[in-house]
């Protein structure tokens, strides 16, 4: 037993001295990359000494590269022989490259307003082709300038749009040869005579729209009070009868009530004591 225990650790022994001799293999090769990439990027490579030239690195810097090698394997020992001991320095520069980089948070995009909100807010920004009270006709493609000040899709600027010209008030502005504006009130052409014919079958449509919807709503209501007057015409002479029946029980005569047995014994004498 003490025999395989000892080629047990001879094995490990060789293992652990290859190991070394790999990593200080790696370490020259490290160092004489190093060398290279100064050497590459040394402005004044052309005054060194033939030598050092050959060897790719400053003489005055042999020295100081011989000394960091030797500390290196021997940090590198140290690790082997206590994993525990690490460079604490190194550790934290590890865990700060690994570190996942938080993502960069995106600007919320603005919620759209309903196309009447927006049709409100074009009222404040545009009160010159926008109004309530003196409405006049908006230029032809005036949805393109719209598109170009603001922000929305243009689906939702012709939907907005749509709100303000099938008004009724926009509509009767809609005459032939009147004066077209642009968002800034500035005269933008005319009405011809068929965008006026337009304005006028839609006013005409809206308004017989307007009184079917009255009509009905007429209809409705006098529909609802028929049906409550049938109902209290059909409840009335059903109240009627119940009345009458309460009225037959009050004035039917109450039964008598049976006699005792005296009462019975008194009455036959009565009628046949003579």
């Amino acid at each position: 037993m003490p025999v395989r225990v000892t080629h047990l650790l001879d094995d490990l022994e060789a293992r652990l001295g290859k190991a070394y001799r790999d990593i200080a293999a790696l370490r020259e090769e490290n160092r004489q990359l190093r060398a290279d990439l100064a050497l590459r990027d040394a402005p004044d490579r052309e005054h060194w000494p033939a030598s050092s030239a050959n060897s790719h690195t400053r003489p005055a810097d042999d020295a100081t590269a011989a000394t960091a090698e030797n500390a290196n394997t021997e940090k590198t020992l140290m690790e082997h022989a206590n994993p525990d001991a690490l460079n604490t320095d190194t550790a934290d520069d590890i865990n700060t490259a690994e570190a996942p980089q938080a993502p960069a948070k995106e600007a919320e995009a603005p919620v759209p307003p309903s196309p009447r909100a927006l049709l409100e807010q074009w009222h404040s920004r545009y009160p010159q082709a926008f109004a309530n009270d003196h409405v006049r006709p908006l230029k032809i493609g005036i949805h393109q300038d719209l598109a170009r000040h603001e922000p929305w899709s243009k689906k939702l600027i012709r939907r907005a749009l749509a709100c303000y010209v099938n008004r009724p008030s926009y509509t009767r502005a809609v005459r032939k040869d009147a004066a077209r504006i642009d968002l800034d009130g500035n005269p933008a052409g005319t009405v011809d005579e068929v965008a006026a014919q337009a304005a006028e079958e839609k006013r005409r449509w809206a308004m017989s729209a307007k009184r079917q919807k009255t009509g009905s709503q007429k209809d409705g209501a006098t529909s609802r009070k028929r049906q409550a007057k049938s109902a209290a015409t059909s409840e009335a002479p059903a109240a009627e009868h119940k009345k009458h029946k309460l009225d037959r029980q009050k004035s039917a005569p109450k039964a008598a009530e049976p006699l005792s047995m005296d009462e019975k014994l008194a009455s036959l004498q009565r009628r046949f004591g003579n």
